[in-house]
């Protein structure tokens, strides 16, 4: 049987076959070309519908265009808010991350969250909460010990202000309980909930009852802050929840095992 000179061109992300080109020797060979093109001298048929199915199942796809996150403010309720956001055509969904007691917005990018968010496919919206970073402080919404209603407010304000209508919603640590608090009163606006290292308060018991919606709930393992119990009580109260621990971890388990963390929440949020 004659051989063929077929000729691939790999054009990210996408593979392009672009024919039969000229006769070759016996033989086959393969020539790597600048600009990622490839030349197969191969047999036809029996060869290369095999080769293009093993090499497109190891192509990695980014089809959103990653962007450089963006520092801005929105007045809630008279005052500045401060937010990171970094926001992509054609995204799937959002997320909003709140942050723990001891960090702020910027917390999120010094890890690499934005990239790593967009590259899920979701657009990226980081908030300093009132009295945090760079916002102005707020009374009306600071969270008073054990009543959380006012942090649910304050998510559907700022949510408002900003265009996000319908969301995944991420909270760590003290801001857990106004995740929490917020996807039970307003479930319509929540696809996912995440809950990172999350505070528990009785309190809660009622609101994390309501909640039907996915809920991912990761610690670190060696958390010395926060005891396990809570977690476990956020897992038995929430009826689609998921406990998580992070491997060497403590109770900022996103600086102490980023890469564990990503990988969970990429897990979650595509499933």
């Amino acid at each position: 049987m004659d051989r063929y000179s077929f000729r691939v061109s790999w054009k990210a992300p996408e593979l392009v076959v672009t024919g039969m080109t000229r006769w070759a020797k016996l033989g086959s060979r393969l020539q790597i070309c600048r600009r990622w093109q490839w030349s197969l001298l191969l047999e036809p048929w029996q060869y290369i519908f095999p080769l293009l199915a093993q090499t497109a199942s190891v192509i990695t796809y980014a089809p959103w265009e990653i962007v450089e996150p963006a520092s801005r403010f929105v007045i809630v309720n008279g005052k500045r808010v401060h937010y990171v956001e970094s926001r992509i055509a054609g995204s799937r969904d959002a997320l909003l991350l709140l942050h723990g007691k001891s960090f702020k917005a910027e917390t999120w990018s010094s890890i690499g969250a934005p990239g790593r968010i967009n590259e899920m496919g979701l657009d990226y919206v980081a908030v300093d909460y009132p009295g945090w970073g760079e916002s102005d402080e707020n009374g009306e919404f600071y969270p008073p010990t054990r009543k959380y209603s006012n942090a649910a407010t304050f998510i559907e304000e700022f949510s408002r202000s900003t265009g996000l209508k319908k969301f995944s919603l991420l909270g760590a640590s003290f801001s857990g309980p106004f995740a929490v608090s917020y996807a039970s009163r307003h479930p319509e606006s929540v696809n996912k909930l995440v809950l990172v290292g999350p505070v528990w308060s009785e309190d809660l018991s009622q609101e994390t009852s309501l909640i039907r919606k996915p809920v991912l709930i990761m610690y670190g393992e060696n958390d010395n802050v926060i005891p396990l119990e809570s977690f476990l009580r956020y897992n038995r109260s929430i009826k689609r929840s998921t406990l998580r621990p992070v491997r060497k971890a403590g109770h900022a388990l996103y600086l102490d095992n980023r890469e564990e963390f990503f990988n969970e929440l990429d897990g979650f949020l595509r499933s």
